[in-house]
């Protein structure tokens, strides 16, 4: 049973960027890359250094791709950013104002996700002292929502907004102080099962600090956090409704950042209206909200029909290969309990029905 229109909300993604994900060296390291001349000699040590950590990483993983204990004891040490982060501030800091420098800075943001501590810091006070006003970083903030590194990331947003006079980067980063709010509330909820998830793969073990980190998110308090958060958003629907944040091209790993407005980005009041909406109504525990849809054989669904009864939702889009790869385990699980009133029902966001069946 398949729906063909998608919901019309904004189901935003909770992630932990702790965990490393499963990245291909394959097309990272070539050198055609549109990288400024000046920072070519940086890029060229960000490589050779991105191919050790690659080769430390497939070395660690276990026939089925799992990570390791080994890893966890190796990624930090063999990470680009712990090696050469110092070198790209100090180029940042020499060159303060250029736009290589705002490149510099904006990969230690991105790829360090707040590590190592002190690079970090001194990377945002360089961004907030010399490019509060740029719409640039209006992307940076999108990269400062990792709850793991709560304190810094906060103070970091919070001393943009109040620097910077320019509105895109004012309405980013309030959004994005909601969206770091909301990932601490979403970890507090699952500190147990995060917790277990890093002692399973020896990540507790390899950066002790991890558990300490848990429990700095864990002894935030809930509900002025909530309050904060919703504030916030609504805040930004008011003030900063019709702007669109930044975006950004670049190559994972290397230094070939272009900043741009995406004039088909979704503007800071769909962006605020899309979370509240899921915290109000797509999270565990809530009841989910009413839609209706078209099945291929061209019969209405409703999903108040099913009220009652157990069913799975799944989003799913044709060349989605995860989804693609959940197919027959969810038609397997779907023939095994129908008779009790099972169903799983695809809502596709394919165009065509063909593609769709």
């Amino acid at each position: 049973m398949i729906c063909t229109r998608l919901l019309n909300c904004t189901i935003a993604s909770f992630l932990i960027g702790v965990l490393c994900t499963q990245i291909h060296g394959q097309g990272i390291l070539d050198n055609d890359l549109g990288i400024a001349e000046s920072l070519r000699p940086i890029d060229q040590l960000l490589q050779s250094q991105l191919r050790e950590w690659f080769d430390a990483r497939d070395a660690a993983l276990t026939d089925d791709g799992k990570q390791t204990p080994q890893w966890w004891e190796v990624k930090g040490r063999l990470n680009p950013i712990a090696v050469h982060g110092t070198s790209l501030l100090s180029y940042a800091q020499v060159h303060a104002g250029t736009p290589e420098a705002l490149i510099c800075l904006a990969y230690i943001v991105d790829w360090g996700e707040g590590e190592p501590s002190e690079l970090y810091r001194s990377a945002c006070d360089e961004l907030v002292a010399h490019y509060s006003n740029d719409s640039a970083l209006s992307w940076v903030c999108s990269r400062c929502t990792n709850a793991l590194r709560f304190e810094s990331m906060k103070s970091f947003l919070t001393r943009l907004r109040h620097a910077s006079s320019n509105p895109t980067v004012q309405a980013a980063a309030d959004f994005h102080l909601a969206q770091l709010m909301d990932n601490a509330l979403e970890m507090q909820r699952r500190i147990p099962e995060i917790r277990d998830s890093f002692e399973a793969a020896g990540a507790l073990r390899g950066q002790p600090d991890l558990g300490h980190r848990l429990e700095t998110v864990a002894k935030l308090n809930s509900i002025d956090l909530g309050k904060q958060r919703d504030e916030l958003l609504e805040q930004i629907k008011d003030r900063f409704g019709d702007r669109k944040p930044g975006s950004a091209k670049r190559t994972f790993g290397r230094l070939n950042y272009e900043f741009f407005v995406d004039a088909d980005a979704p503007t800071f009041h769909e962006l605020s209206d899309g979370l509240l909406y899921e915290i109000k109504n797509l999270r565990k525990g809530c009841r989910a909200p009413d839609f209706d849809g078209t099945l291929t054989d061209g019969r209405v669904f409703r999903l108040q029909d099913r009220r009652g009864k157990p069913t799975l939702l799944m989003f799913s889009f044709k060349g989605c290969g995860a989804c693609e790869a959940m197919y027959p385990a969810l038609k397997s699980v779907q023939q095994r309990f129908s008779k009790s009133g099972f169903s799983v029902i695809g809502v596709m966001a394919d165009d065509k029905q063909d593609t769709v069946t």
